[in-house]
């Protein structure tokens, strides 16, 4: 554009009575300066406050109305200004886009050009997939000045960078596997002999966090601990065999001398009746003797026992003991 930008006539200046204003503002508000509301005076305080109020609004009025002319002139330039800019902008912006979009395209190409170069690398040097897809393209790789030499060397070693990362997770995973079979067989040869042996889940979530000394010296421990829970337990279980063994006994006791008991309760009774009744047959056995002849005799007398046992036997032999009666006693097999 050959014709340069100027301004042909610009008068800016405004030229107004302001000292000859202030002298006089100045004389008048000095019979304000200093005054103090009272009870008296409020009316008249509240008088001089809207007299003041007045000339306020008179200056703030005044100036409003020369900023509005003095802006009238700056707002004719301001439309003219951007009719100008408007027809600049309708050639620059289908420019601006064509440009924007060509560098989209050349960005994007280069996008595509630096995978291709992580993937080549990647692949050169085995790095697996997991970790080519956390590789991302770096802004300034794009950038049109970027030097290919520089990008490619930055490339690799971000690639490196990664392969450091699934060399220290392949160590980290091959360490891993050994614990889990030294655990596995640790448990396996101390648990031997365990009624509840340990098992590699009981201790699986401890593998990450313990070395192998600290995970051998955490297996031993838990087996120690199962192994003299154990022992206890089945010194428990002797002990409550030995005292049931000891109850039971004392309950068969208990029982057979209750037995014996009733038995010899059974055995005296029937000796006492045996004997009562023996005493009442001997009284009416003797009745008709003891009329006749009322002096002391002695009789031999047979008493046949009659399906008896041998144990009935010496009740009756017990009776006659105790009566101090003598006896001869003749045996033979009952026929039923």
């Amino acid at each position: 554009m050959a014709a340069d930008l100027k301004i042909i006539e610009q008068s800016a200046k405004i030229v107004w009575n302001f000292e000859e204003v202030k002298a006089e503002l100045r004389a008048h508000v000095e019979k304000y300066v200093g005054l103090v509301v009272n009870d008296d005076n409020l009316k008249g305080m509240e008088a001089t406050q809207k007299e003041i109020a007045a000339l306020r609004l008179k200056v703030s009025k005044f100036r409003l109305a020369v900023k509005a002319e003095n802006e009238k002139p700056y707002l004719a330039f301001e439309v003219q200004a951007k009719e100008l800019l408007k027809l600049i902008e309708d050639v620059e912006v289908p420019i601006k886009d064509q440009i924007l979009k060509y560098e989209d395209d050349r960005r994007e190409k280069k996008r595509v050009d630096c995978v291709a170069q992580i993937a080549s690398v990647a692949a050169e040097l085995s790095l697996n997939e997991e970790y080519v897809r956390q590789i991302v393209v770096d802004e300034k790789w794009l950038l049109r000045g970027a030097k290919k030499g520089e990008v490619k060397e930055a490339i690799q070693m971000r690639v490196c960078w990664f392969l450091d990362i699934q060399r220290k997770a392949v160590e980290a995973a091959t360490f891993k596997a050994q614990k889990i079979e030294m655990a596995k067989f640790m448990i396996e040869s101390l648990s031997v002999g365990l009624i509840s042996p340990l098992k590699f889940e009981d201790i699986e979530n401890r593998i990450d966090s313990l070395d192998i000394g600290s995970l051998k010296a955490n297996i031993e421990a838990e087996v120690a601990k199962r192994r003299d829970r154990e022992a206890a337990a089945a010194e428990a279980a002797v002990i409550k065999a030995a005292a049931e063994a000891k109850a039971a006994e004392d309950r068969e006791i208990a029982i057979t001398n209750k037995i014996a008991a009733g038995v010899q309760a059974a055995a005296d009774k029937a000796m006492a009746d045996a004997k009562a009744e023996e005493i009442k047959q001997e009284e009416v056995n003797l009745a008709p003797i003891a009329d006749v002849q009322k002096v002391a005799a002695r009789f031999d007398v047979q008493l046949d026992l009659i399906f008896v046992t041998a144990a009935e036997c010496k009740v009756v032999e017990a009776l006659l003991r105790a009566q101090g009666i003598e006896y001869r006693a003749a045996v033979k097999k009952s026929v039923a």
